[in-house]
């Protein structure tokens, strides 16, 4: 019965290789008739214009103690929920840099505790990271939250992430952002956050820090975030 069913192509390529002779398995077959006078009319579908850039407001939260931070990176998971954030994708990179900067900036000087004056040359960056390895793989306390939060009005949208840590701050009256000096090996990285983000808010002596990323929907030959 089954010889009969099927294309008599099939059945022969079949027959052939002795499938249909000595089966392993069941056997099945569908045969699908393709028409050109078939199709769909676009014309058809309800389909909301603009839907792509519906308003879509949100937040959420990490926490990430001593054994996340040793074990988890968790900048690709934020990263993935805000890319799908309608108008958002495009700024992808430069939303990365700052979630990178901000989370680098907690960990390292703030729960880590350790000190970019050890930038200061090719060597000292070699020796850095080495003592970032060591101290974070034998990190018992300390913690990271990151707080990510968007909102929309008409064609504005808003993204502030918040980032805290547990370590002690830092002077940030005395941040230059200056980020003309190329000679500065280190410490351009809330100078670049600046260029970045629509404004830069420090909290708790400086363990927490806020950025406000603003951009536009709608808008053709945009290339970058709303500064207004």
């Amino acid at each position: 019965m089954a010889k009969l069913t099927m294309p008599l192509q099939l059945t022969d390529q079949l027959e052939r290789q002795g499938v249909l002779e000595n089966p392993q398995d069941d056997i099945s077959c569908l045969c699908v008739r393709l028409d050109s006078n078939i199709g769909i009319d676009s014309s058809d579908l309800d389909v909301a214009s603009g839907h792509d850039e519906a308003p879509a407001d949100f937040s959420f939260e990490y926490l990430l103690n001593a054994d996340s931070l040793r074990n988890t990176d968790p900048l690709p998971y934020v990263l993935q929920i805000l890319t799908t954030v309608p108008g958002l994708s495009s700024f992808s990179s430069q939303i990365f840099m700052i979630l990178s900067e901000l989370y680098s900036n907690a960990l390292e000087h703030g729960v880590l505790k350790l000190s970019s004056d050890k930038k200061n040359s090719s060597d000292g960056f070699s020796r850095y990271y080495e003592e970032r390895e060591h101290s974070l793989a034998n990190l018992k306390d300390g913690y990271v939250k990151i707080s990510v939060k968007v909102t929309s009005d008409k064609n504005n949208r808003s993204l502030i992430l918040y980032v805290e840590d547990s370590g002690s701050g830092f002077d940030f009256k005395s941040v230059n952002y200056d980020i003309s000096n190329t000679e500065l090996l280190y410490n351009r990285g809330l100078a670049l956050l600046d260029q970045l983000c629509y404004k830069l808010e420090f909290s708790k002596g400086g363990s927490a820090v806020k950025a406000h990323y603003h951009w536009q929907v709608g808008l053709e030959n945009q290339v970058g975030p709303s500064i207004a």
